[in-house]
């Protein structure tokens, strides 16, 4: 990743962030835009994890698409809004990535 933009397969991301807790992966979260990089992402993660869970992973509505996979130890969220054409990917470790709601505090948003 420090030899250019991170990629999933052969599509180019614009950006990721890596989360960790107490040195431990927890979160990895990419940024895209376009339609046509959504198009070929989905189809990536259709490719390699197949359809969403059930029909109620996904929410299309519009211009604003949600799909969703979760497997034993991984939950991948892939939201794109059509209007902006901006998309976000998100892989959590299911183990890690919940201790991140102990650490806000009451009050926080």
């Amino acid at each position: 990743m420090k030899r250019g933009a991170p990629r999933l397969g052969s599509t180019e991301l614009e950006s990721v962030k890596l989360y960790t807790l107490d040195g431990k992966y927890a979160r990895a979260l990419f940024h895209y835009q376009g339609e046509a990089t959504h198009k070929a992402i989905l189809q990536y993660l259709r490719n390699e994890f197949g359809k969403t869970n059930d029909p109620y992973g996904s929410t299309i509505r519009g211009l604003n698409q949600q799909y969703n996979w979760r497997g034993p130890e991984t939950e991948i969220t892939l939201t794109y809004h059509g209007f902006r054409e901006r998309g976000t990917l998100t892989v959590e470790g299911r183990i890690y990535a919940p201790l991140f709601l102990d650490t806000l505090s009451e009050n926080s948003y």
